[in-house]
């Protein structure tokens, strides 16, 4: 019943994009069957006819598409500038740990 649920909302989905007609029809064995050409014994079950295209909104989506992905861009390249700094961090935090251990290990080894 899903499968046919998702069918069917795909195929009007695709409907609303073209100038198409969709038939439907149930074949011998009882299954139900969904096409844009006429079967016999189908019925038309969504008739759609294709809308121009309207220029200022393809214009605005695409500025808008374009400023999204500057501003993308500007948080990935933030992202990489922390990710450095905090690779330089944990790079300086190593260095001094190791110093303080051999700082350490000379201690002991005075001590004993």
């Amino acid at each position: 019943m899903n499968k046919l649920l998702i069918c069917l909302l795909t195929l009007l989905a695709i409907s609303f994009t073209a100038s198409a007609e969709i038939y439907r029809w149930v074949d011998a064995q009882g299954r139900v069957h969904y096409s844009d050409r006429p079967v016999p014994g189908a019925t038309r079950v969504k008739s759609v006819d294709s809308r121009p295209t309207n220029p200022d909104a393809i214009a605005e989506r695409k500025a808008a598409d374009e400023e999204r992905r500057a501003i993308e861009q500007a948080e990935a390249r933030q992202q990489q500038t922390t990710r450095a700094a905090e690779k330089g961090v944990e790079q300086d935090m190593a260095k001094l740990q190791a110093e303080r251990c051999k700082k350490a290990q000379e201690q002991y080894r005075i001590a004993t």
